[in-house]
C-alpha cells in the first residue's frame, strides 16, 4: 500500500482554531497520533487515562489520549488523538471515519467515504 501526506488542522475543542501540519495517512492506525508537545501547545489536554498502543515495529507502549478538533479538506470533526513522540504526525482510521473520508492509495488522496447503511 502506498503512503501519502495531507495537510490537516489541529485545534482544541473550545476554540476550534487550528494549527496546520502535514500528516501521514495511516489507515492501519486506529487513532491519530501527534507530538505531545505540539498538542499541549495548542491547548489540548489528555484524559485522565491511557491506552496501550502497538507501533508499526510491533513494540507496545502506553500513551495518553485526549480530545482534538480536526479539520481535513472541507470537513471538521472532534476526534480522539494520541499524545505521541516528537515529529510524529499521523492521521488514523477513526479520524477519517469521523470526518467521512477514505484513503485512495492509487491517487494518494482522500475522498468522501461510502457508508454502509445495512443494519445487519
Amino acid at each position: 500500500m502506498s503512503t501519502f501526506n495531507v495537510n490537516i488542522g489541529i485545534g482544541n475543542m473550545d476554540s476550534r482554531e487550528h494549527v496546520y501540519a502535514d500528516a501521514l495517512v495511516d489507515t492501519g492506525a486506529t487513532y491519530s497520533i501527534f507530538p505531545e508537545g505540539f498538542l499541549r501547545d495548542v491547548q489540548i489536554e489528555p484524559f485522565d487515562w491511557t491506552v496501550d498502543v502497538v507501533l508499526a515495529d510491533g513494540s507496545q507502549t502506553t500513551q495518553r489520549i485526549g480530545p482534538a478538533y480536526l479539520q481535513v479538506m472541507d470537513r471538521e470533526a472532534p476526534c480522539v488523538v494520541v499524545f505521541g513522540n516528537p515529529g510524529v504526525f499521523l492521521l488514523g482510521a477513526t479520524a477519517l471515519e469521523n470526518l467521512g473520508l477514505a484513503a485512495d492509495p492509487v491517487n494518494k488522496s482522500l475522498i468522501p467515504a461510502v457508508v454502509n447503511g445495512r443494519p445487519f
